[in-house]
């Protein structure tokens, strides 16, 4: 569980899990659905890609070191700077990292990424705040570019965060703005996970 107390989560919230180490879904390794999707071809090493809601780097630096343009993104100072002091990848490329808010994506980008990677980022924002998400998203995306998200929990769970995601309103949810092209349930997911999550590709409109 991530939150047992009945706290919004926003940015001040976070930045004070990461000062406090208080990270439970924190894998402390790159999360190993990501070698399902480079093996399965889902993600291109040879588009460039973001990492949304990157917290300590583990994926974006695994991603650098497959040989992935990479940027990453987080709400939290203090995950992007622990992020920096990472020692991974192959040294040929490196993530670049940057603090900003999600929800304000197109202040930061224009419509430049061909991939936007996703983990444990839509459970941990209130459900309410997902449409923007997906909508900020899709402002970064070029057109015909993939928003590529590992959803979790989709157990249905009450509380959170982690606040459970229902697969239909889900993919309901992104449907204005990108369509669904692969649904996986197959991951190599890790053993406290397995069964609790599931992989999806959206085509950006």
């Amino acid at each position: 569980m991530f939150n047992t107390l009945a706290t919004v989560p926003d940015v001040i919230f976070w930045e004070q899990k990461y000062r406090d180490n208080d990270t439970p879904w924190d894998l402390k390794t790159p999360n190993p659905v990501l070698s399902y999707m480079i093996r399965q071809n889902y993600i291109d090493k040879n588009r460039n890609i973001l990492v949304l809601g990157s917290g300590k780097g583990y994926d974006a630096h695994y991603l650098a070191g497959e040989g992935f343009d990479v940027t990453a993104v987080d709400f939290s100072e203090m995950a992007i700077k622990q992020s920096k002091n990472i020692i991974a990848g192959n040294g040929i490329k490196k993530p670049v990292f940057i603090c900003a808010d999600i929800f304000e994506l197109n202040k930061h980008f224009g419509a430049e990424f061909d991939q936007v990677y996703e983990y444990v980022t839509f459970c941990a924002v209130l459900p309410e705040q997902r449409e923007e998400m997906l909508r900020m998203v899709s402002l970064i995306l070029r057109p015909g570019g993939t928003l590529n998200t590992v959803l979790f929990p989709v157990d249905g769970r009450p509380g959170g965060p982690p606040f459970s995601i229902d697969l239909k309103e889900f993919i309901r949810t992104a449907s204005p703005y990108m369509k669904l092209k692969i649904l996986d349930k197959r991951i190599n997911s890790v053993k406290p996970r397995k069964n609790k999550e599931v992989f999806l590709q959206f085509v950006r409109l």
